[in-house]
């Protein structure tokens, strides 16, 4: 009989369990931590390859799949709050490939589009143009965080 894992819910776990590893783990190991097949964890492992969400590396005749750099999953509505701040912070480093993975892991874990606009998008753009006014940026700094705003 099958489980019918919905892949939100394997996402979910698998960046999870590959959070707080640095060096990747092997798809035994990750099959054995989720409690499902290798048959099924190999097909999940592939989809968030494909996705961008992981990373693989041959090692011998052992595939360790890693988090990519830059994912993440959230939970919402609770992590709005945790995004809003997050998105700020990498407009505010120039860190214009963070804040695009941030926005995609959002819809990835299930974000409201509206209230990503109205909830971090919208707060953040308010908040660079304080900072322009206030003169903490330029207009070249203020440029590229629009241009990241934007995309």
């Amino acid at each position: 009989m099958a489980r019918g894992y919905s892949k939100e819910d394997v996402r979910t776990r698998i960046i999870s369990l590959l959070g707080d590893s640095t060096l990747g783990m092997s798809g035994v190991e990750i099959s054995k931590a989720l409690g499902m097949s290798r048959t099924t964890t190999a097909k999940y492992l592939r989809l968030l390859a494909a996705d961008g969400t992981l990373l693989y590396k041959d090692a011998g005749n052992i595939t360790l799949w890693m988090l990519a750099r830059g994912r993440e999953s959230f939970v919402f509505p609770d992590d709005y709050f945790k995004v809003a701040d997050s998105y700020a912070a990498h407009l505010k480093n120039a860190s214009h490939t963070d804040a695009v993975f941030l926005v995609e892991n959002c819809m990835l874990s299930g974000a409201s589009a509206a209230r990503m606009i109205f909830e971090v998008v919208i707060p953040a753009s308010e908040a660079m143009h304080e900072m322009y006014d206030s003169g903490i940026i330029g207009v070249a700094e203020q440029n590229l965080m629009s241009y990241v705003i934007e995309r």
